[in-house]
């Protein structure tokens, strides 16, 4: 048994009642569980962050990439428009899904690149 030195100290340990009731694991692949807290809402969420394939992307996941940074781009030069934004907020307006206008734009600009 273990005994503390005078001066001594021992290390602090913050208990979360979230850490506390989760127990069993999240999926078969190797990776590390993720705790993490909304700040907007205060939702805690459990989720498995995945281990980074070996190798390199598939044709399909380059051509993803490359769709989504089409995307991201196409996306900033709507929100720097005035007349294209005007028209996004008024179906922004209109819907419930989408917290931000940005995420909105996105998803529109993102489900037409994946039409084609």
């Amino acid at each position: 048994m273990a005994y503390l030195e005078a001066g001594e100290t021992m290390a602090k340990v913050v208990f979360n009642e979230l850490v506390h009731s989760v127990s069993g694991k999240l999926c078969k692949n190797e990776g590390s569980p993720i705790f993490a807290k909304r700040s907007d809402t205060g939702t805690a969420y459990v989720y498995h962050r995945h281990s980074k394939p070996a190798g390199e992307p598939t044709d399909a996941q380059k051509a993803n990439q490359q769709r989504f940074s089409t995307a991201q781009t196409q996306t900033a030069a709507i929100m720097n428009d005035m007349e294209q934004l005007a028209e996004y907020q008024e179906r922004y307006a209109k819907q419930s899904k989408y917290k931000t206008l940005r995420s909105f734009i996105f998803s529109e600009v993102y489900a037409g690149l994946s039409e084609k």
